[in-house]
C-alpha cells in the first residue's frame, strides 16, 4: 500500500481547504469550550494563575514559598513555570475567557497534530476510527491547568521518536527544543524521557548488522543525554528531573486528591472502552505489533489504571502505538478500495491543508463558541468563597486562616496567605494527610488549631468539621452561605452565639 502522502498525490487535485486536522481541531477546540464551567471546576487554576502572575511581576521564579502563612519562606520552585505564565498572560489579556482561549487553543493543536501523525499510518477513514474515543477520553481532563498546555509538545515529540525508530534512525539534534519546553510546561515530560530508550531499544533490535546496531546506540545515546541537558539548562536546573519522583513519592497525599485515584468503575470510564477494545483488536483481528509497542501499551494502561489523571496519556499515546498495525490487520480482512468517490474525497482531505485557513477557523471557532458559553466561563462558584471572604474584610477580621484544601487556590489569587493548597508538593506527605484527617476528625483538628492558632477559619457547609468548630469553646460562626462557612477567635469571656451575616 502506498503511504498515504503519495496516494493523495496520485489525485492530481490542488490543497484542500478543508481537511481532517482542520476538522479535527475544530471538534477538538468546540469540546473545550463546550464545557463551560468545567474547565475552571479545578481550584488549581486560581493558584496557578497566581504564580504567574507572580512570575511576571517579579521577573524570576520564586525559590521559596511566596503564598502560604505555615510554610511561608521554605523552599518551593514553581515548576511549571513557562504554563503558569502563559495563563497569566491570557488572564490579562482576556481574563477568564482569554485563558479558555488559550486551552483550547492548545488543546486543538495538539488534536490536529495526532491527525496527520494517524493520517501517515493508516488510511483515512482507518486513521478517523480512534479519534471519537479519543475526544472522550480526554474530556473530563479538559480543565484549566498546565497539563493541556503540555499536549502538543508531547505529541510532537512522540510522534518523532515513533518516525525515527520506525525509520531505523536516530532521532534530530532539532527535536531537543520540544523536551525543554515541555519541562517548562508540566512534570509530565519525564515520560517523554523515558520513552527515548524505549525506542531505542526497538530500534537497535531490528537493526541488521553489528555495526548498525552500534551506530544506532550512539546516536540514541547521544540523543537522551543531550535531551537531559537541555532540560536541565531550563531555569528550574537539574531540580526539573527530581520534581516528578518527589510527587509520586507522595503516596499518602496522593490516595487523597481524586485525580490520584484509580478510576471508579462503577461509572462509565473510557479507560474500560480502551481496554476492551484492546482485547477484540487482539483476539479477532491478530495484528503484527512489535513487543515493545505491546508493553508501551500496557505500561500506560496500567498509568491509567492506576491513576485517573493519566487517561489522557493513554488518548494520546494508545492510537499512535495501535493505528499502524489495526490498519495492517484491517487491510488483510478488508482491502480498502481507494477507486471509490468517498476514498478519494477523504485521500484529498487527509491533505495537511492551508495554515492560514486553519488559523483563521479555529480562531473563529474558539470566538463563536466563547460568545455563546461566555456567562460560563469562569470558575465554578463552589471553589470560589468570594461572598465569605468580603464579609471578614467588611468585619476586619485578622489573623491567619484554616483554609480548606480546596479554597486554597482562590485564597492566593486574592493574595491572602494559606494554611494549605494544591501544592502538595511544598506541604509534604504527613502535613497534607495531617490536615486532611483534622477536616474530619474533631479531636484532630483541636489539636492542629491549638498548635498553629488561626484567627478565623473557611471550611465548606458539609466538613464535619464545622460542628466542631461551632462548639468549640474560644470560637464562634460568624458567616455561613452555600460556599463557605467562617469561624472566628473570640475572647474567652465573649458570648458564643453565632452570628452570621450574609
Amino acid at each position: 500500500m502506498l503511504p498515504i502522502a503519495a496516494q493523495t498525490d496520485t489525485l492530481a487535485t490542488p490543497r484542500a481547504w478543508i481537511t481532517w486536522p482542520l476538522l479535527a481541531a475544530l471538534a477538538a477546540a468546540m469540546l473545550f469550550i463546550g464545557r463551560g464551567v468545567n474547565v475552571f471546576i479545578d481550584p488549581d487554576s486560581y493558584w496557578h494563575l497566581a504564580a504567574g502572575r507572580w512570575i511576571i511581576e517579579h521577573r524570576t521564579i520564586p525559590t521559596t514559598d511566596p503564598f502560604s502563612w505555615t510554610f511561608a519562606g521554605s523552599p518551593w520552585l514553581a515548576h511549571e513555570w513557562l504554563s503558569e505564565v502563559l495563563i497569566a498572560a491570557a488572564f490579562q489579556a482576556g481574563e477568564w475567557l482569554g485563558v479558555a482561549a488559550l486551552m483550547a487553543t492548545a488543546f486543538a493543536l495538539s488534536m490536529a497534530a495526532m491527525t496527520r501523525a494517524l493520517m501517515r499510518r493508516a488510511v483515512p477513514r482507518r486513521a478517523l476510527m480512534l479519534l471519537p474515543l479519543v475526544l472522550l477520553t480526554f474530556n473530563p481532563h479538559l480543565l484549566a491547568r498546565p497539563h493541556v498546555l503540555a499536549l502538543l509538545p508531547m505529541c510532537l515529540w512522540v510522534v518523532h521518536l515513533m518516525d525515527r525508530a520506525e525509520a531505523g534512525r536516530s532521532p534530530s539534534v532539532w527535536a531537543l527544543p520540544l523536551i525543554a519546553v515541555w519541562s517548562c510546561l508540566h512534570g509530565s515530560f519525564l515520560l517523554g524521557l523515558l520513552l527515548v530508550p524505549v525506542f531505542a531499544f526497538e530500534t537497535i533490535l531490528a537493526s541488521p548488522t553489528a555495526r548498525i546496531r552500534w551506530t544506532q546506540l550512539r546516536g540514541w545515546t547521544v540523543f537522551l543525554l543531550g535531551s537531559v541537558a537541555v532540560c536541565c539548562a531550563t531555569p528550574l536546573g537539574p531540580e526539573a528531573l527530581l520534581f516528578p519522583f518527589q510527587v509520586v513519592g507522595m503516596n499518602k497525599s496522593l490516595a487523597l486528591i481524586g485525580e490520584w485515584q484509580s478510576p471508579n468503575f462503577q461509572t462509565f470510564q473510557a479507560v474500560e472502552v480502551w481496554i476492551l477494545l484492546s482485547l477484540a483488536i487482539a483476539l479477532l483481528l491478530k495484528p503484527e505489533m512489535r513487543w515493545t509497542r505491546v508493553l508501551l501499551l500496557l505500561g500506560v494502561l496500567h498509568l491509567a489504571l492506576k491513576h485517573q489523571r493519566h487517561a489522557d496519556l493513554l488518548a494520546l499515546l494508545g492510537p499512535l502505538v495501535l493505528i499502524g498495525p489495526l490498519n495492517q490487520a484491517l487491510e488483510r480482512c478488508f482491502p480498502a478500495n481507494h477507486a471509490t468517490v468517498l476514498d478519494r474525497i477523504f485521500l484529498r482531505m487527509a491533505d495537511p491543508g492551508r495554515a492560514s485557513v486553519f488559523v483563521m477557523a479555529v480562531g473563529l471557532a474558539i470566538a463563536g463558541m466563547i460568545a455563546i458559553k461566555q456567562t460560563d466561563l469562569k470558575p465554578a462558584a463552589g471553589n470560589s468563597p468570594e461572598a465569605a471572604l468580603a464579609a471578614v474584610a467588611q468585619a476586619g477580621i485578622e489573623g491567619p486562616v484554616f483554609n480548606h484544601y480546596n479554597f486554597g487556590g482562590y485564597l492566593i489569587f486574592r493574595g491572602i496567605p494559606t494554611f494549605i493548597d494544591g501544592r502538595a508538593d511544598l506541604f509534604g506527605d504527613d502535613f497534607v494527610s495531617e490536615v486532611t484527617d483534622a477536616s474530619k476528625l474533631g479531636e484532630k483538628l483541636v489539636t492542629l488549631i491549638e498548635r498553629y492558632q488561626p484567627g478565623w477559619t473557611l471550611l465548606p457547609p458539609n466538613s464535619p468539621a464545622i460542628w466542631v468548630l461551632d462548639n468549640l469553646p474560644g470560637w464562634q460562626r460568624f458567616y455561613a452561605d452555600d460556599v463557605a462557612v467562617v469561624h472566628r477567635r473570640i475572647a474567652a469571656d465573649a458570648p458564643t452565639g453565632n452570628a452570621q451575616p450574609r
